[in-house]
């Protein structure tokens, strides 16, 4: 690798590849590891998302659009209420 190349890594300017960052290590004597972190994922998330799954499609479709509308109306109250303050 040429110094140039190497000095936009350090300085952040490119993304090394996956195999130039391996070549990199290895110039190093060391080796590239990927981990990821444990999920700690909150048990009634995992209980709410095996719930929905249990749904059919169109269930869950009709779940989405009864939120959205409940967003909306949520929304015109609120312009409602500021339109009412504001005169």
């Amino acid at each position: 690798m040429s110094q140039p190349a190497l000095a936009k890594i350090e300085r952040g300017v490119t993304l090394p590849r996956y195999d130039t960052l391996e070549r990199l290590a290895r110039a190093c004597d060391r080796q590239l590891a990927l981990t990821s972190p444990a999920w700690n994922v909150d048990p009634q998330d995992w209980a709410q998302a095996k719930s929905i799954l249990k749904r059919t499609p169109e269930e869950r479709l009709c779940d989405i659009e009864t939120a959205g509308n409940a967003v909306l109306s949520l929304r015109r109250a609120g312009k409602r209420s500021r339109s009412a303050h504001a005169g």
